[in-house]
């Protein structure tokens, strides 16, 4: 069994890429299924990556419903630090919201 604490981001460039909609050629899709149970701490470098958006979604095509935003943040909105990390939580937030929503 797999170890739902512990996840990490798929290729978008593997051999069935996941993608949303209608793609940008020049955008690279990464995603990641994660579980409403527990928080995530997402780390990385921005690198010269001259934008980045990290969106949060709950539902799937063709479900009732559809596949929904429920968080989103792009480069702009999060702290870079001096080497060009970043640390983003990913958390649940409760408060009756639907099963599955989060905040970033």
């Amino acid at each position: 069994v797999e170890d739902p604490r512990l996840v990490a981001l798929a290729d978008g460039l593997r051999d069935a890429p996941v993608k949303l909609g209608s793609d940008n050629p020049d955008n690279l899709y990464l995603s990641a299924q994660i579980s409403s149970d527990f928080s995530y701490l997402l780390t990385g470098t921005i690198g010269d990556a001259p934008y980045l958006q990290i969106g949060l979604q709950e539902g799937s095509y063709g479900s009732a419903g559809g596949l929904k935003t429920v968080a989103s943040r792009d480069k702009a909105s999060l702290h870079i630090a001096d080497d060009q990390s970043v640390h983003i939580l990913i958390r649940p937030t409760g408060g009756g919201q639907s099963e599955g929503q989060g905040g970033l």
